[in-house]
């Protein structure tokens, strides 16, 4: 069977999530097949991907996929993924924006799409037991992580921009944990794959780069005034967060739960390291 040329996966249950739009995307370009990533994820074999993946949802829906992607090594071709947003949190698209990496819908319709696009390894988070669990720009150890996500599932249908919605998440998040600060030794400890948390920014790094940054925030810290200080587009000071940048961590595996861009799974193991993955695949964003 000849290999599809372009498949729009939508996840269902995304913030942004509106099946209009879907439609007609997939009109546009030349009636594209449009199918429920979760569906399809169960029903469907990625060893023949199709050539492009188009993916209406938010940075939950593309860790999926490049989840998917990683779990095939001997894939014969990658496919490109191509982002065209709808979610609550859509950084990978932001940050592809704000690079370049994009694509208009009549480029991608003369094939345009893998000149535009961009190389990305996937944060990687593994222990003794896990071969690997794939982030695409975030992932939050600890009390807040957790939080966070729970806070954004409430928060994730209501008719908001998406900017909105995440920041009643992350004001959801430090309201609890100002109250958990007392029994945790780290209130916040996450890694980034690009400069910002969320819509907060805490360094300057490049996307691309093999790097990560670590943002963590102890008990004895001001969590509200270190966030007050991201919510109004400013980095925080040192003496407030500390932000260290590094190609590797060993991190303790004892916080029972990582948040994944947005959803939070349980850990396995004492011992966890978060790097770059060594696999990359091309992203471009849809414009």
């Amino acid at each position: 069977m000849p290999r599809q040329e372009r498949l729009i996966l939508y996840n269902p249950f995304a913030g942004g999530y509106r099946q209009k739009k879907v439609e007609a995307l997939g009109e546009t370009l030349g009636k594209a097949p449009v199918e429920n990533f979760f569906d399809w994820s169960q029903s469907r074999e990625l060893d023949q991907p199709p050539k492009e993946l188009i993916l209406f949802g938010g940075d939950g829906l593309v860790r999926r996929v490049f989840s998917s992607l990683l779990q095939k090594p001997d894939l014969e071709e990658t496919p490109l993924l191509v982002v065209a947003g709808g979610g609550t949190g859509n950084t990978l698209r932001r940050m592809l924006v704000k690079s370049g990496a994009t694509v208009s819908r009549e480029e991608l319709t003369d094939g345009a799409g893998f000149s535009k696009g961009k190389i990305i390894r996937p944060g990687e988070l593994r222990s003794e037991t896990d071969g690997g669990l794939p982030f695409v720009s975030v992932a939050g150890l600890g009390p807040f992580g957790e939080m966070w996500a729970k806070c954004m599932d409430l928060v994730r249908r209501p008719k908001l921009p998406s900017s909105v919605r995440l920041n009643l998440a992350g004001l959801g998040g430090v309201l609890a944990n100002t109250f958990w600060a007392k029994n945790s030794e780290e209130v916040l400890d996450a890694f980034t794959t690009g400069p910002n948390l969320g819509f907060f920014p805490v360094s300057s790094q490049e996307l691309t780069d093999g790097t990560l940054t670590r943002i963590r925030v102890d008990k004895n810290r001001k969590l509200i005034l270190a966030l007050l200080f991201w919510r109004f587009g400013h980095q925080p000071p040192e003496s407030l967060v500390s932000v260290e940048v590094g190609d590797r961590f060993e991190v303790d595996g004892n916080k029972k739960t990582v948040n994944l861009d947005g959803g939070n799974f349980p850990l396995s193991g004492k011992e966890l390291v978060v790097q770059r993955s060594e696999r990359g695949i091309p992203v471009v964003a849809l414009s």
